[in-house]
């Protein structure tokens, strides 16, 4: 059996699972960015499978750039 998800629910799924995390322990801003870039990261790939690698997901999802981003966890 085949089940089909829209984008729109990809996305909601990702966020509610990550609220869950976000929820559950006593996490920080730092990991709670962490967790929102994998679901932008999860969101990304969804919207185009062939998605290059995380700078792209990135540049989809955020006002500012890769290094930006990366820049919040000392990358």
């Amino acid at each position: 059996m085949s089940t089909t998800f829209s984008l729109a629910d990809v996305a909601h799924v990702a966020n509610q699972g990550a609220d869950l995390v976000v929820g559950g322990p006593d996490l920080g801003d730092r990991d709670g960015d962490l967790i929102n870039l994998v679901v932008n990261a999860i969101v990304t790939a969804a919207q185009d499978p062939q998605v290059a690698d995380l700078d792209a997901a990135i540049e989809a999802q955020y006002e500012t750039s890769p290094e930006e981003v990366r820049s919040w966890w000392d990358w």
